[in-house]
């Protein structure tokens, strides 16, 4: 069973969107409890949290701009977990290119069961396609843009390809 790293959870609930009320309620009906957060998750969790926050954060957005507000408070949060620390930490050194050359490796540690590749199309062009049971690729592109900039990059992602359970996603940044 695919499973996902319990630093998404704490990262983007705990540390980001604080859910109260019904939202908490319904988290906790979906699989996360925020008041007794676990080290990992099925994906099917993460699946259905994801679900219940478009619902309650982001309802005013159609599906593709709230994926992608959900991937930067997500990056975000997770780059203030332990994990997500040392991953930050490596950005900036790494670089654009670096990081994105390195991808596969550094998304396997929070989330083994996605498969993601990213190839250089040319200086400062990015194509990076993934398969996976729960990721969008307007997440995925929200997660790549606010973690890119970490690693100091003016980046643009463009959505590419929408299909259930894959995308791909185009990344072109004047630094590489």
């Amino acid at each position: 069973m695919a499973t996902v790293d319990g630093s998404i959870f704490e990262g983007l609930f705990l540390r980001v969107l604080k859910p109260q009320g019904a939202f908490k309620s319904q988290l906790k009906a979906a699989g996360f409890d925020a008041d007794r957060p676990e080290p990992r998750y099925p994906e099917e969790v993460w699946g259905r949290a994801l679900d219940v926050t478009r619902a309650h954060a982001f309802a005013h957005e159609d599906a593709a701009a709230a994926h992608r507000h959900i991937g930067h408070a997500m990056i975000e949060g997770y780059f203030d977990t332990i994990l997500g620390r040392v991953t930050g930490g490596l950005m900036p050194v790494l670089g654009v290119g670096g990081t994105l050359k390195r991808l596969a490796k550094l998304w396997k540690v929070p989330q083994p069961g996605m498969e993601i590749i990213a190839e250089a199309e040319g200086p400062g062009r990015w194509r990076v396609a993934f398969h996976d049971r729960v990721m969008t690729a307007d997440l995925v592109a929200g997660i790549l843009e606010a973690a890119l900039r970490r690693a100091d990059g003016t980046v643009n992602v463009e959505v590419v390809e929408r299909v259930f359970g894959a995308g791909v996603v185009r990344v072109k940044t004047e630094k590489h």
